[in-house]
This record gives C-alpha cells, sequence and structure tokens, in this order.
C-alpha cells in the first residue's frame, strides 16, 4: 500500500508539473520536447507525424464524458500588423473557452523554421476538439518566406490582420462588458475573467502609449498616399473599410 501511494503522489505532481509547465510560454523549447515525450501524449495535427508514442490519456468533464486534449498545429495565426493591437487581440480572443492561444510570440515561420513542425506542435497548448489553437507572431507579416511556408503547413489556416472584426472565427459571443474594467492609471481597459476565477490583467507598459499630435497636413497627404491601396485592399478583403 506504501508504494503504490507513493507512485499515486509522484504521478499526481509529475502532471500538475507539467500542466503548469505547458502553461508557462516562456518554457524553453527542449523542456517543452522533454515533456512531449515524457506524458506519452501523442501530437495529431495536419498530417504531421506524431511526437509521442501511446495514446492520449483521456479527460472527463461534470457529466462523465470523456474527451481527448492534445497539441495541435494551429487553425489561426495573427500575423499582424506589428504595433498595432496583435497583443490586446490575442489577450481578448484568450478570454474564450474555445481558443487555445500561445502566450508568447514563436517566430516559428520566420527565425525558426529549420526546427521542423514537431517542434512548433510542441510550444502549442493542449485544446479539445473543437477548440481553435492558435498563436501570434506580427513579423510573419513582412517576412518574404512566410507565405510559402503557412501555406505548406496547412491551406485551411485561418490568417488574422488587425484591420477588421475577429468574431470571422466563427466564436460564439460570450466575452462581454463583465471581462473588462478601467483601470484609470494605464488609461485603458484591462482583462478579467468572470466568476473572479483569476486575478485581473493589465497590458505592459509599452502598450496604450499617448499618441502625438500629427499636423492635418501631414495626415492628409498620407491618406491621399494610402487611397489607391486601401482601394486594392477593399477588393482582396471583399469588404471595405471606408477608410478616409
Amino acid at each position: 500500500p506504501l508504494v503504490i501511494i507513493c507512485f499515486s503522489l509522484v504521478y499526481l505532481l509529475t502532471g500538475g508539473c507539467e500542466s503548469e509547465l505547458a502553461e508557462n510560454s516562456e518554457i524553453k523549447p527542449s523542456a517543452r520536447d522533454f515533456l512531449a515525450r515524457a506524458s506519452g501524449w501523442r501530437q495529431e495535427g495536419n498530417g504531421s507525424d506524431a511526437l509521442g508514442s501511446g495514446h492520449p490519456a483521456p479527460e472527463t468533464n461534470s457529466s462523465g464524458k470523456e474527451w481527448t486534449a492534445a497539441r495541435r498545429l494551429p487553425q489561426a495565426l495573427i500575423i499582424g500588423v506589428k504595433k498595432g493591437g496583435t497583443r490586446a487581440l490575442l489577450e481578448f480572443l484568450r478570454l474564450h473557452p474555445d481558443i487555445r492561444a500561445l502566450g508568447s510570440e514563436p517566430h516559428f515561420f520566420d527565425r525558426h523554421y529549420a526546427r521542423g513542425l514537431d517542434w512548433y506542435r510542441s510550444m502549442m497548448p493542449k485544446a479539445l476538439d473543437g477548440q481553435i489553437v492558435m498563436e501570434k507572431t506580427p513579423r510573419y507579416f513582412v517576412t518574404v518566406d512566410t507565405p510559402a511556408r503557412v501555406h505548406a503547413m496547412s491551406q485551411d489556416v485561418k490568417l488574422i490582420v488587425v484591420v477588421r472584426d475577429p468574431d470571422f472565427l466563427g466564436l460564439q459571443r460570450i466575452v462581454t462588458d463583465k471581462h473588462f474594467y478601467f483601470n484609470k492609471t494605464k488609461g485603458f481597459p484591462c482583462l478579467k475573467k468572470p466568476e473572479g476565477s483569476s486575478k485581473p490583467h493589465c497590458l505592459g507598459k509599452t502598450k496604450g502609449r499617448t499618441h502625438v499630435s500629427i499636423d492635418p497636413e501631414v495626415i492628409q497627404k498620407l491618406r491621399d498616399f494610402y487611397k489607391p491601396h486601401n482601394q486594392r485592399f477593399y477588393q482582396l478583403a471583399g469588404q471595405n473599410f471606408g477608410w478616409h
């Protein structure tokens, strides 16, 4: 009995540690690789070879129904633009229960592509069937090799540039004003989980900076310059955003 108790404690503790580490965006890739192999979870997604051996451990909800969580390649990427609100968008989307997103920027398609899709998948959080796995790296938008590399991974991946409403992910409208509060010190809304399940979270000190005053003539020159480019973008996007 003592051996069984000790084994159970070790199993629970290591399982808990894995869960904490997997959610920590600052964990080193080598540690993630180790966890993926040690846990025996089968890595599934988009036709690439699986990392782990064995079958994924089932999870059970309150009704007793079993489901399977696994690391999958992302189905959506926030690709830009830099300093266009991508971090805020990611944090807002992560409030939704159908979104599982990596907190840090993995820079896979621009800096770490040689590591391969198995490494990329190992960086992703575990997700249940029906949840959307995503990550954000704004530099993808300006990296020449990225489009072909993303297309090679998946032709169905959704690309998000901060110019439009993301709800096109097909998410149910769940995020409401109860998920936010206005921080007077920072001067912009901060996040909170509903029902007080976690501490409030504000974006970093580099966010929400005050905009400088710009000469109206300069603004008009910028509008005139970008007008034909905006028109072309409307045609590509199939939507007129009404920028003047």
